[in-house]
C-alpha cells in the first residue's frame, strides 16, 4: 500500500508516478486495489471506496495534455517528467459509516 494525490477522469482514476518509483512498476494491464477513505472525527462518521481494476500508462499525448489540465497536485514530487497512470475498474465498492452519538 502507498498513498498516492489522485484525481477521478470520467470513469476511472488516474495519478502520476516517476520512473524508477515503486509506482511506475504497476505499469500496464496489472490488476491492482486502491483505496480512497475520509472520516471526521467530530461525528465519528466516514466513507470508504475500494476500487478493483486493471492499470495502463497513458502515452497518448493529447490525452497526457488533457489530463495535465485537471489539476492534479502532487505532494510527492511526482510533477513535471511523471507517467500518468490509469485504473480502469473491474469492480468498485463502497461503505459509509454514519457517526454515533459521542458521550465524552
Amino acid at each position: 500500500m502507498l498513498p498516492v494525490n489522485h484525481v477521478t477522469d470520467r470513469q476511472t482514476v488516474v495519478f502520476r508516478s516517476r520512473s524508477g518509483s515503486k509506482l511506475s512498476s504497476v505499469g500496464s494491464k496489472n490488476l491492482v486495489g486502491f483505496e480512497a477513505d475520509d472520516y471526521d472525527a467530530r461525528t465519528h462518521s466516514g466513507w470508504s471506496v475500494v476500487v478493483s481494476g486493471f492499470t495502463e500508462v497513458v502515452e497518448d499525448d493529447d490525452e497526457i495534455r488533457r489530463l495535465d489540465h485537471l489539476g492534479l497536485q502532487s505532494w510527492g514530487g511526482a510533477g513535471d517528467g511523471a507517467s500518468w497512470i490509469r485504473i480502469r475498474p473491474t469492480s468498485v465498492t463502497g461503505r459509509r459509516t454514519s457517526g454515533a452519538a459521542f458521550a465524552g
